[in-house]
């Protein structure tokens, strides 16, 4: 009996007469548990090796030179649609339209500003701001 090898085979591999490789939902699902793996193993080691200045850069608003974490006592709300932040001493008006809908990776309130000099008089453009816990 003349056996043919199945055009499925892998290379390496061996057989006897009358059986096949894996095939079926077993083989299925070990393929999908393999992707499961290999997936969750590269996405827990990307976001485990992140760093902060990473994650700004991530941002679309700005970068890691723009960004800083603040603590909460240096932000405060002034009505509905206004809210301030201490920078660099002085409290800086901004709209609420600022505010990611997204939540800090670290727990922590991040603002994001550029400071521009016209006519020798710093003024100060709020960016962005994320609160912690929000999405």
């Amino acid at each position: 009996m003349q056996i043919v090898p199945d055009r499925h085979m892998y290379v390496g591999q061996s057989f006897r007469a009358g059986t096949y490789p894996a095939r079926g939902r077993g083989a299925v699902v070990g393929i999908l548990a393999f992707l499961i793996v290999v997936v969750s193993c590269r996405w827990s080691a990307t976001a485990g090796e992140m760093t902060i200045e990473e994650w700004y850069d991530t941002l679309p608003c700005c970068g890691r030179e723009d960004c800083t974490a603040i603590h909460d006592t240096e932000i405060r709300r002034v009505d509905r649609q206004t809210l301030e932040a201490l920078i660099d001493g002085e409290w800086v008006k901004f709209p609420r339209t600022v505010v990611l809908p997204i939540g800090s990776m670290d727990g922590k309130t991040h603002l994001c500003f550029t400071t521009y000099v016209s006519n020798y008089v710093p003024t100060v453009y709020v960016r962005c701001v994320i609160f912690p816990g929000q999405s």
